[in-house]
Parts: structure tokens; sequence; C-alpha cells
């Protein structure tokens, strides 16, 4: 398949995405148009999936849910190429444009303009990667000595993990107050 028709079933899809958004339910084996031929999720019993349940609800004050990162549309996960449309689309303000994780630091970045926004969240759009930064516990039996980071985030006392979308942790919270910088990080 062309790039270009890529480009249009992912427009499609966004569109759809946008549609069953506003709904409260997503009928069963909805198809979302994929590259590849069309995307479903399956629920037991041929029933709705409920899209008002805690996946959808607002973690905390970033204005996300977990269905603001992982859309049907996309297999309930991220893909760099819808990011990009999103991106265009909201001019980086869509909620998983967020300093807090989505950015390549959550430092020194500008966020004020289109241009700087691109290159604030470019790990996100062209690799799909989510950043998580843990603060070094007081009792690491560790020192961080240096940090090299070509994006800048270069304190020694926080710890920055990289995620791309298959390997985010199972749950995370945002704007929790749990001992970490900026989310709960935990694996199911």
């Amino acid at each position: 398949m062309t790039g270009n028709s890529t480009h249009k079933l992912i427009l499609l899809a966004l569109a759809f995405s946008g549609f069953i958004a506003n709904s409260e339910s997503l009928p069963n084996l909805y198809p979302f148009p994929d590259a590849a031929g069309q995307l479903e999720t399956y629920k037991i019993r041929n029933q709705p999936i409920d899209l008002t349940g805690p996946f959808f609800q607002s973690l905390g004050t970033n204005g996300r849910s977990c269905g603001s990162c992982h859309r049907p549309a996309q297999g309930w996960s991220i893909s760099p190429h819808e990011l990009k449309l999103r991106f265009d689309l909201t001019q980086g303000l869509d909620p998983i444009f967020r300093a807090n994780d989505g950015s390549n630091c959550d430092h020194n970045i500008d966020t004020s303009t289109v241009q700087g926004r691109r290159k604030a969240y470019g790990l996100l759009l062209n690799k799909g990667l989510i950043r998580i930064e843990i603060r070094v516990p007081e009792t690491a039996e560790f020192d961080v000595m240096n940090v090299a980071n070509p994006y800048g985030c270069s304190d020694s006392s926080w710890l920055q993990r990289f995620f791309d979308a298959v390997h985010v942790p199972a749950s995370s919270a945002c704007d929790q107050p749990t001992g970490t910088k900026h989310c709960h990080v935990g694996w199911t």
C-alpha cells in the first residue's frame, strides 16, 4: 500500500475515532481501517465496549485518560504515524502531547509554538516513545555520576526511562502523589 493510501486510511480511522470518542460505547468488532486491512476489538458475549469505564476517565489534571493514548483505531496502542497526524490536526495540543512524559525532556523545552512542540515531542512523534522519570531513591546502592542526554535532561537525581507502545507499563497514572516526579508506574 502506498504512503498516500496509508495516510488516507489513518485519516479515516481518526475521523471514526473522533466519532467513537463522543459515544458511550463501541460496537463489538467495530472495524477500523488499517494499512494491513482492518482492526477490530472482540468482547466476549458480543457486548459493546463501554467507553465510560475507568480506562476512559481522567487520570488527574493533565486532561488524559488511558484512552487518550491507547486508542481502538490503533489496536489499543499508539503509532508514530497516527501521532504525527494527530499532532498536525491539533497543532500539538492533543492531551497525549504533555511535557510530563510525552516530551523528550520536561525542562528547557519550548511548547509555546507549533515548531517548538514538534521539536519537544520528537521522540513521541518519530518513535512512539513515552518518557517516565523516577527520582533516584535515597536508599539506592548506586550513584549517578554523570548524565549524557542529547535532549537536555541532565539532572542526575532523576532516572529517565523511555518506553515504546508495546512496553509502556500496563498501569501508569500521572499526577498522582506516589514519590515519582510525574507518574506512578506499575506493571500488571
